[in-house]
């Protein structure tokens, strides 16, 4: 299944918004914040995009399972249709035999 899984892009505006440009880092500075908390804060922007990129591909394989699902009904349904006309067709053949068969005896009986 790994072939099918689309790739989904990180989220970008998240990463535009908090970005830890240089002035920003500056800010965070001044109102205390220091390196390990940028990289505290870039470390749960990386996690929330990486639960976001889990969540997508789970809805995809949801969509993906309700449509196998669908599929595999009409699949059945197409088979018990099949089955049924080859019950159908046997007993016709059955009785053209049978058929058949009267009319030999009847014609041997001339």
């Amino acid at each position: 299944l790994g072939s099918i899984w689309p790739s989904f892009p990180p989220f970008r505006s998240v990463n535009r918004i908090l970005a830890i440009t240089p002035l920003r880092a500056l800010a965070m500075q001044h109102h205390g914040w220091t390196r390990e908390d940028a990289a505290a804060q870039n470390e749960a922007i990386r996690k929330i995009q990486e639960l976001q990129t889990r969540t997508m591909q789970s809805r995809f394989a949801e969509d993906l399972s309700v449509d196998l699902e669908a599929q595999l009904r009409a699949e059945k349904a197409e088979h018990a249709a099949t089955t049924q006309a080859i019950v159908h067709l046997q007993r016709r053949l059955e009785a053209t035999d049978t058929d058949l068969q009267v009319t030999r005896r009847a014609l041997e009986l001339r």
